[in-house]
């Protein structure tokens, strides 16, 4: 099972670890489209479900983190199974100069995301969203996602949308 997933008879629990700290975590279902105000340093946490991919890798989920028109392109959003994404996380992926995407048909993740197979994330420091899509085929299980406010200034209505097809 991944990182923080609970196996029972070969097979993956849907629940995430049960150690997970979720006291800070707000669980959101496909559809979820809120408005979010972030301080600097400030990380908002939130939980859904997703699992299952159908014969033409067409199902997954995606989740959207879009910038008021007005408000600094300071706030991201990293994705983990299993686990609640950390800081620690967030500065291992932002170094890597690349974005997740498993492409499905070739059954690989492009290009490879050695020591990061369970983080998913697409950072944009301009005005567009960053949008993190996901067709791996896997149990449905728990998908925590971080909104993280790596900048110096606060930031007011951050768009989340989370999307899963099933």
């Amino acid at each position: 099972c991944p990182d923080g997933g609970s196996c029972s008879g070969g097979s993956c629990g849907g629940g995430g670890d049960p150690n997970v700290d979720e006291s800070d975590v707000t669980d959101v279902e496909s559809g979820h489209l809120n408005y979010y105000n972030l301080g600097p340093g400030e990380t908002r946490y939130f939980k859904f479900m997703a699992g299952g991919l159908d014969s033409n890798c067409q199902q997954g989920w995606q989740v959207g983190n879009t910038p008021f028109s007005n408000q600094p392109p300071i706030v991201h959003v990293l994705i983990k199974r299993g686990d609640k994404p950390t800081i620690n996380d967030f500065e291992r992926t932002w170094n890597m100069n690349i974005s997740s995407h498993y492409d499905c048909r070739l059954g690989q993740w492009q290009p490879t995301k050695t020591g990061a197979e369970n983080l998913y994330w697409n950072y944009n420091t301009g005005p567009q969203a960053e949008f993190v899509e996901m067709n791996e085929p896997m149990e449905n299980q728990a998908f925590y996602i971080m909104l993280y406010n790596n900048g110096t200034e606060s930031v007011t209505n951050q768009r989340l949308t989370v999307r899963v097809w099933d």
